[in-house]
């Protein structure tokens, strides 16, 4: 307790806040000046700083001075523990000295030696776009006895707030509203931008800008590139007609870096001269070589704030901003790209290295043959190699979050499959059903109606549709025929008519979204195109004694991909493109346990002899022969006794065979 005179008399205290105040302990108040102001890229830092300087001095009180300055020179939507660690203040010659930016000044009010009273700055909307970081600044301030000041308001720290704090509330609310509504218009503007056909950014490899004026402004649109154009053509044509990963179509494209020139990075100096798996795969995802001008596939954003280290994370492809129509020549069609993408999808997961087979996961220099060509049909991923017990099995365990919890409750805990259970079938599908002499009759005895048949069902199934959909507009025209002729004074009557009317449309509209899904899913009845089978060549094949390496570059000429349905049921596909017997035929001559003196006439291939990668237009056969259903059989496979140690709670001992033959084999290619 303080030494005086006890009772009444004096004026007293004016407010609740008097004792707690540090500015009002003393006659000279030291206080600290906070400035915030944009980057040079919109507005003038320097002579927004100047003007915020001279308010905040001419509004101090007699006897109040400036001791330091905090500034930060970066945007008002940044989270506070990112603020005032840029850089931009080095590249301004700053009016006055920077003690530091918002974090420094928040740490030195907690400490016992702290150098000012109370803060000041030109307006409390300023130091923050979002109103949560303006209250988060001055409550941190106020557990330290330090009061936040404004230019623009009355000055008294021991007076009452209860006003002064509704009206800058008020104040940061309309500065909160401002800043998203110029967010939002801003991004208005650019979809409208987009939708109208104009470049946002750099051109993408293949194009140019060229200037357009519209109006006062000056726009830029896109424009083929004679030289680039064309590269970017024959990257989609390996990636749907030849199936080449990113790293095959590197190679390709770096044999001759005159025709197909690399492009050129953002930042010059970090150029390599080649061709890098980064530059293809941007390439490929690209819509813009559709002809339509596409915006808002990638953000920075994580939520209201602006993150200071900006890392582009895709968009889902559903906010993309597509113009209505092509906007620039194109490239590619449109529904080439989305095959691109399709094939993209199924190959995620492939590591695109020399050897893309091998994994690291369970020791160094281990093979999985069968690696990223198994996927498991519950979930769709791809399973991954392990061994255990000398075994190489599959397994795959679902989806999981970043908690590694299932994203899958239905999902079973574990399936696994034995490599050694797959790779039998697998080989004889190969040998007997591609490279077999009897592989034609295999074709034609195993052919499944199925597809066909439900092509019929599907067109009979959009008969009745259209059927349903016309007499209901016929009942409708009908009702309005009776509305017409009804007096307006029977009321009742019009008014049951306006009901059945109603009735009928929703009923309408559920037969047009029925009618349109059949349109959308119908199936095309499978036709049965042996020619590209003919194009293979007889020849016998031990596949079991082929090295590991050459058993997987086989199975990627063939486009092999297997779906486990469950541990004693699979699905395999084979897809044969382009230049696959001539790839074959080329195999053959250099792989040992292949014949090639049984080959057939390159000149019989569907590609032309020794080229490498054919040029588009080259004319094409792509099908694919569907073959396999691996079953469970009565016999054991060799080795596996009962007690034996398996992995995960579903498994398998059971040889499969192969049961069934189907050929889905696509028209030519024109």
């Amino acid at each position: 307790m303080s030494g005086g005179v006890f009772g009444p008399g004096g004026p007293g205290p004016t407010s609740p806040w008097s004792v707690i105040s540090r500015a009002s302990l003393g006659d000279h108040v030291p206080v600290a000046g906070l400035l915030r102001v944009s980057t040079e890229d919109l507005q003038d830092p320097r002579g927004s700083l100047l003007r915020q300087v001279g308010n905040c001095v001419r509004a101090l009180p007699a006897g109040w001075s400036v001791v330091a300055w905090f500034i930060d020179i970066e945007s008002g939507r940044m989270e506070l523990d990112q603020r005032g660690t840029g850089t931009a203040h080095l590249n301004i010659d700053l009016p006055v000295d920077r003690d530091g930016g918002l974090p420094d000044l928040l740490a030195e009010a907690k400490r016992p030696g702290c150098r000012f009273a109370a803060v000041i700055c030109e307006n409390a909307e300023r130091l923050a776009r979002y109103t949560y970081f303006n209250t988060k600044i001055e409550y941190e301030l106020g557990k330290t006895g330090i009061e936040l000041f404004a230019s623009d308001e009355p000055i008294d720290p021991e007076g009452k707030k209860a006003a002064k704090v509704l009206v800058r509330r008020i104040k940061q609310a309309v500065g909160e509203w401002t800043a998203i509504n110029t967010f939002e218009m801003a991004w208005d503007g650019l979809k409208t931008h987009t939708e109208s056909g104009y470049n946002i950014g750099r051109a993408p490899y293949g194009y140019r800008t060229k200037s357009h004026t519209d109006g006062t402004r000056t726009k830029s649109v896109l424009v083929v590139h004679d030289k680039e154009g064309p590269v970017v053509t024959q990257i989609f044509r390996w990636r749907i007609d030849h199936r080449l990963n990113n790293r095959q179509i590197v190679a390709e494209l770096n044999k001759d870096l005159t025709l197909y020139p690399p492009p050129t990075p953002v930042r010059k100096g970090t150029a390599v001269g080649l061709w890098t798996r980064y530059s293809v795969r941007n390439i490929i995802a690209n819509p813009k070589y559709t002809g339509h001008m596409v915006w808002n596939r990638t953000t920075t954003r994580t939520g209201v704030t602006v993150q200071r280290k900006r890392n582009n994370r895709p968009n889902p492809t559903d906010q993309w901003v597509w113009s209505p129509e092509p906007t620039h020549p194109a490239l590619i069609s449109l529904d080439d790209f989305n095959e691109a993408a399709k094939i993209t999808e199924a190959m995620r997961g492939d590591r695109d290295t020399d050897n893309n087979n091998s994994s690291s996961n369970s020791g160094a220099g281990k093979v999985y043959v069968l690696r990223g060509l198994i996927r498991h049909q519950h979930c769709g991923q791809r399973m991954k190699g392990t061994t255990r017990a000398h075994r190489t099995y599959y397994g795959c365990h679902g989806p999981r979050d970043s908690a590694n919890r299932p994203q899958l409750p239905d999902h079973p805990g574990a399936v696994y499959v034995r490599e050694d259970v797959l790779l039998p079938a697998i080989h004889a599908v190969i040998a007997e059903r591609v490279f077999g002499p009897d592989r034609r009759a295999h074709l034609a005895a195993q052919h499944d109606t199925a597809p066909a048949h439900a092509a019929r069902e599907h067109a009979a199934a959009i008969n009745a549709a259209q059927a349903t959909l016309n007499d209901i507009t016929t009942r409708q025209d009908n009702i309005t025929a009776e509305l017409e002729e009804t007096p307006a004074t029977d009321r009742a009557w019009r008014t049951r008519l306006r009901d059945r009317f109603n009735t009928l449309e929703a009923r309408r509209d559920q037969a047009a979204a029925h009618l349109a899904h059949l349109y959308a899913t119908q199936p095309a009845a499978a036709t049965d195109n042996p020619a590209l089978l003919d194009a293979m060549p007889h020849t016998p094949v031990a596949l079991a004694e082929l090295p590991t390496h050459l058993q997987r570059d086989l199975y990627d000429v063939l486009n092999l991909e297997i779906t486990l349905i469950n541990p004693r049921q699979a699905h395999i596909k084979i897809t044969l493109v382009a230049d696959t017997a001539t790839r074959i035929n080329t195999a053959l001559t250099t792989t040992p346990n292949l014949d090639p003196s049984r080959t057939v006439n390159p000149a019989a291939s569907p590609c032309e002899s020794g080229q490498s990668h054919p040029r588009p237009a080259t004319p094409a056969l792509p099908g694919s022969v569907c073959a396999g259903i691996l079953r469970r059989v009565a016999s054991r496979a060799d080795g596996c006794g009962r007690g034996e140690r398996r992995p995960g709670p579903q498994r398998t001992s059971r040889q499969p065979e192969i049961v069934e033959m189907r050929s889905a084999a696509a028209p030519p290619v024109t």
